[in-house]
């Protein structure tokens, strides 16, 4: 506690705050905020985190056959996303994977990344921030190859509208 209130100290005086500033309270919620030369009290509750977004993943998968879809949003929303991919397989070997931007009737791709985890390279995550500018667009996480038999697979998506 005394080393809270040597920082409080040097911040007042730092700041060169004049007035009466009223007591130091640890919680919460903050109290007692000088404003030009005046005491004003409120309450500043602490904001939630930010929730994860939607999870889209088929699951774990068993030795999946080529082109497998892993994961898949579904229809976005026109808007600008938070999207997290995370890849993760146990093949002794390598393999391939890619990320494609669908279009909205799910059709065609609109660009797409391939992914090559190497031997002894199981897991991948890398994050974006995509607008989607026509509703319905989608991403997808495929496999290329055929998983070994008994390995495997799994991808995911989150999304977070921003």
């Amino acid at each position: 506690m005394a080393r809270i209130g040597k920082v409080y100290t040097d911040l007042v005086r730092d700041l060169e705050l004049k007035g009466e500033l009223g007591e130091l309270t640890i919680g919460p919620e903050v109290f007692g905020v000088v404003v030009l030369d005046s005491l004003e009290s409120f309450v500043a509750s602490p904001q939630k985190p930010n929730r994860v977004g939607d999870w889209f993943t088929a699951g774990e998968q068993i030795a999946p056959a080529a082109n497998a879809v892993l994961a898949d949003t579904g229809a976005l929303a026109v808007g600008v996303y938070d999207v997290d991919v995370f890849i993760t397989h146990n093949e002794p070997g390598s393999n391939r994977f890619v990320l494609q931007w669908r279009d909205a009737a799910n059709a065609a791709n609109l660009t797409l990344q391939t992914i090559r985890l190497a031997e002894q390279r199981s897991f991948i995550h890398f994050h974006l921030v995509l607008e989607i500018e026509t509703a319905n667009e989608r991403f997808r996480v495929l496999v290329l190859a055929a998983g070994g038999a008994g390995v495997q697979y799994q991808a995911s998506i989150l999304t977070r509208a921003l």
